[in-house]
């Protein structure tokens, strides 16, 4: 039998350069989500390998790789603690696809690699599914192909541009049974199984706040949520999309209190309705963001309604959520106050920041224990005083609002709503600290606007008698001046204050080349989010149904499908049928005798004639020339002389092949 593990070699020209060049380009996305380490060990194996190649060395074989998978493998789990789950599991596969090379020697092997190279593919589509990806992952399979035809061809990867025309038809010509596939093939509500959560952290507004922790997201620019407006759209100072309400204070961290879920509404909705549709990326979070306030029949659909005007879902978002609101551009909400809510709203710590306490009390008692003129008397003094807007206010100290307010006077938007509510409470007056984000983008290439992690931000709510809830964004009262410019349009989108005249550099921005790239780069790929990645049974449904099919179930469409599968199987074999060349009994019986001689290590070449192959089986094999000699012979006088006798001569060397036999040495 013919050893498979030795035909064809691998050594040709270019067969192991385009499989390790394979490798690389399906690992390289997947070294910006595994550990460090990971990385730098796959490029090595593969670096190695080259090496290997470059110099004629001898690869270690299995028993090195086997000892260095067994190493990878304790140490992927003392990195995790696990083997399993998302991070750990494609890290080990990652690692074990590489260690491969080091036993790479024949054809089967190669084979294997190139066949596991489009697991690992699909492995990238659990970190990203993005339009960037599906591009990418469209070069790495017309490499593979490429690689594929290289190791199944003689010459190997020589004729390059060849390889790739041949690889790019090949891809062409899959796109229609793709394209049916995706349409056709049965979509369910929910996936058969669920890769187990990763251990990483996410980027996004988390349940606390420390100083420092909304600043650290403005430096990205990843989309949290995207909303497309059914009509006029707001102005910059109305866009508060409310996320969370934070109630409890340790004298550093702002966190949940454990609202209740809301058993009334008593929200009062005025001012202009705004219809709108929000879809959400997957933030790893049960809280959901609505503008200020969502009327509670729209909002109802999607989660609960907390005693805090907050909205939460049963389980975390791991998935885009699309949902449709309406709010209005003035609400008024917790008229009525309980005691319970006062307690909790007025309450700090036993101890800390002194100052602070003793300023608010004198300030409030100076305002003649107005809570609107100490607002206004709060706000005045960010607004004269030296406070600025930064994302670098220094390191503070133990007492962090005292040493805010007094002497730093430098923050971001956390630190002075932290702050606002600390001198509310501490002169008896209930407030909270807000957080979610503020304003957006709207995309001239496409009907909707964007809202990105660094539109991440905190203001706050104080409780005024007869008003019930009142929003005050202290942020707000910054004097421009004093806002560093890589802040400015941030803060020029919220509602200020004071009446003071931007600055001119500040009010004449206009997006830059770069800005309208990303716009535009934004616009294909949500399109492909919504059209490719959103497609399940609902979408599915109505593509049926608009199709003229509504009442379409998943057993037609599976039944639809084998049939359609059944039918490409019967063209594709009447084609193959019908351009198959017919052997005449001659040719049969020929290379019948052919693989004969094959199995005792006699394969013939494409190329070889019956003279040539005869003789060098009988140069090898002296015994068998009493044999072979008149088959030849016949052979020769039936395929090239014309005789008398051919249907005579032609049992006869039937007769011979069928009777002849031979064992291997």
């Amino acid at each position: 039998m013919r050893d498979l593990r030795l035909y064809p070699k691998l050594e040709r020209k270019g067969v192991i350069e385009l499989i390790l060049l394979t490798q690389v380009l399906v690992l390289w996305p997947l070294f910006n989500y595994l550990p460090l380490w990971i990385a730098i060990v796959c490029l090595s194996v593969i670096a190695a390998r080259y090496v290997m190649v470059r110099q004629g060395w001898k690869v270690p074989g299995r028993l090195i790789s086997g000892v260095l998978g067994v190493a990878g493998g304790a140490a992927i789990y003392l990195s995790f603690g696990t083997l399993v789950g998302r991070d750990a599991g494609v890290s080990l596969i990652a690692l074990m696809f590489c260690l491969k090379l080091l036993e790479m020697r024949w054809y089967r092997d190669a084979a294997i690699v190139l066949y596991l190279s489009f697991f690992i593919m699909v492995a990238n589509f659990l970190f990203s599914q993005s339009l960037l990806m599906a591009v990418y992952m469209v070069l790495c399979i017309l490499v593979v192909v490429m690689a594929l035809q290289a190791l199944n061809r003689t010459n190997g990867g020589v004729e390059i541009k060849l390889l790739a025309r041949q690889a790019c038809l090949m891809f062409v010509q899959a796109l229609p049974l793709m394209l049916i596939l995706f349409l056709f093939f049965p979509r369910l509500s929910e996936p058969l199984w669920r890769m187990p959560s990763s251990l990483t952290g996410t980027t996004g507004i988390s349940d606390s706040m420390t100083p420092g922790d909304i600043g650290s997201l403005v430096t990205f620019t990843e989309p949290a949520f995207r909303v497309e407006f059914d009509g006029d759209v707001p102005p910059s100072s109305e866009l508060y999309w409310r996320g969370l309400v934070f109630s409890s204070f340790d004298g550093l961290t702002w966190s949940r209190s454990r609202p209740s879920l809301k058993t009334e509404d008593d929200v009062q909705h005025s001012g202009k309705r705004y219809d709108y549709q929000i879809l959400l990326e997957p933030h790893r979070r049960n809280w959901l963001y609505a503008l200020e306030m969502p009327v509670p029949d729209t909002m109802d659909e999607y989660a609960n309604t907390t005693s805090e005007n907050t909205w939460q879902r049963r389980f975390v978002l791991r998935s885009r959520l699309n949902y449709q609101l309406t709010s209005y551009s003035s609400s008024s909400f917790g008229k009525q106050l309980s005691e319970q809510d006062r307690q909790l709203n007025i309450t700090l710590p036993g101890d800390g920041n002194p100052r602070a306490r003793l300023w608010a009390q004198r300030a409030y008692l100076d305002a003649g224990a107005s809570t609107e003129a100490y607002i206004q008397s709060i706000l005045k003094r960010i607004n004269t005083s030296n406070y600025s807007y930064t994302l670098n206010p220094g390191v503070m100290e133990a007492d962090t609002v005292d040493d805010f307010w007094f002497n730093k006077q430098r923050g971001f938007c956390e630190h002075y709503a932290g702050t606002f509510v600390f001198m509310m409470r501490a002169a008896g007056v209930p407030a909270r600290v807000v957080i979610g984000y503020q304003g957006g983008e709207m995309n001239p290439y496409a009907n909707y606007m964007i809202v990105r992690q660094s539109n991440a931000h905190a203001w706050t709510e104080v409780w005024i008698e007869d008003r019930g809830w009142v929003r005050i964004d202290p942020t707000a009262a910054i004097h421009p001046s004093r806002v560093e410019v890589d802040l400015s349009q941030a803060w020029m989108q919220r509602d200020a204050i004071f009446d003071d005249v931007l600055p001119g550099a500040w009010s004449d921005y206009s997006p830059g080349v770069l800005d309208k790239l990303q716009l535009m780069w934004d616009s294909m790929n949500n399109n492909w989010q919504s059209m490719i990645i959103d497609f399940d049974a609902e979408n599915q449904h109505d593509f049926f149904s608009k199709l003229g099919f509504p009442n379409m179930t998943i057993r037609d469409l599976a039944n639809g499908l084998l049939a359609f599968a059944l039918l490409v199987m019967a063209v594709t074999t009447g084609l193959f049928l019908r351009r198959r060349t017919k052997l005449d009994k001659v040719a049969v019986s020929y290379n019948k005798l052919s693989r004969k001689l094959g199995r005792v290590g006699f394969d013939r070449s494409a190329t070889e004639g019956p003279v040539d192959y005869i003789q060098r089986v009988i140069d090898n094999r002296p015994e068998l020339e009493d044999k072979l000699k008149p088959i030849l012979q016949l052979y020769i006088n039936l395929r090239f002389r014309e005789s008398k006798q051919g249907d005579l001569q032609q049992k006869q060397f039937s007769k011979r092949i069928n009777e002849f036999t031979l064992k291997q040495k």
